[in-house]
């Protein structure tokens, strides 16, 4: 689950549908950004579905009773994911054995700080899914050819793309639910990664998001096709309902939230 928090709110937004945003906003990107359009589909549905592993955990949100707010995915445990983790992956390999590999390197690419929340921290158990994880992607690499060359190639940039499009897609729901000041802001824009996927191609420029209206986003330099329209699904849960009823009650009374959002240059 992604969290933010009003005054009197919690605005939720489960990860598959997170997931949706970055999904939308692949399907966008120019042409341009990579050399050929090789296997574009297939990175496609793997922005699209990369969190399909949180769908059943996102079904029942719980409470941090450490941290007075609902468990999101900068601080759930550790341990209740994995298993969840690696049969999502394997779900994903069923129907595109490239989106999973790179879905598999994208979950084995976390960086320590994304991981330092956790509560229950990082457990053994995490390297024995890494692990796992290194031979399901070298098990793939070398089924369809992607371990040398242009593939190779190829295969991280759709990487860092996958990576950019997660980014921007948890900025926009993270910082919705706050306050919009230029510190907040820039806050979350500084975990956009440094090695940004326009480096090499038309610009070296990190990509750079900012709200400039209640329902529109703009993103410099801009690497999609033209503005768009994409729609958000969340749940804004009253903090006094989940008072009242509990979390898993008050989340399940409280109607889904869709709007629109609009990309601009």
């Amino acid at each position: 689950m992604l969290v933010a928090e009003k005054q009197d709110r919690f605005v939720l937004t489960t990860n598959d549908d997170h997931a949706n945003l970055a999904g939308q906003m692949a399907l966008h990107l120019r042409d341009s950004v990579f050399p050929e359009d090789t296997r574009r589909e297939e990175f496609n549905y793997a922005v699209k579905e990369h969190d399909r592993a949180w769908i059943d955990l996102d079904e029942v949100p719980i409470w941090n009773d450490g941290r007075g707010r609902p468990f999101s995915v900068a601080d759930y445990p550790l341990m209740i994911r994995l298993p969840h983790y690696t049969r999502g992956l394997a779900e994903i390999e069923e129907h595109s054995e490239y989106a999973a590999m790179l879905c598999s390197m994208h979950y084995t690419s976390f960086r320590p700080e994304t991981v330092s929340n956790l509560v229950g921290g990082v457990s053994p158990k995490a390297q024995v899914f890494i692990l796992a994880e290194k031979e399901r992607s070298k098990r793939l690499t070398d089924k369809l050819g992607c371990h040398s060359g242009q593939s190779l190639a190829l295969l991280h940039l759709h990487l860092k793309w996958l990576q950019a499009m997660d980014e921007l897609s948890l900025w926009l729901c993270i910082t919705d639910g706050a306050s919009r000041t230029n510190s907040l802001q820039a806050a979350y824009r500084t975990t956009m990664r440094a090695d940004s996927p326009n480096k090499g191609t038309e610009s070296d420029e990190p990509l750079q998001p900012s709200w400039i209206s209640a329902d529109s986003v703009r993103i410099s330099p801009f690497p999609f096709t033209n503005p768009f329209e994409m729609m958000w699904k969340r749940r804004e849960v009253p903090k006094e309902l989940i008072n009242q009823e509990g979390l898993y009650a008050a989340y399940s009374q409280t109607p889904v939230i869709e709007s629109a959002i609009m990309i601009v240059p």
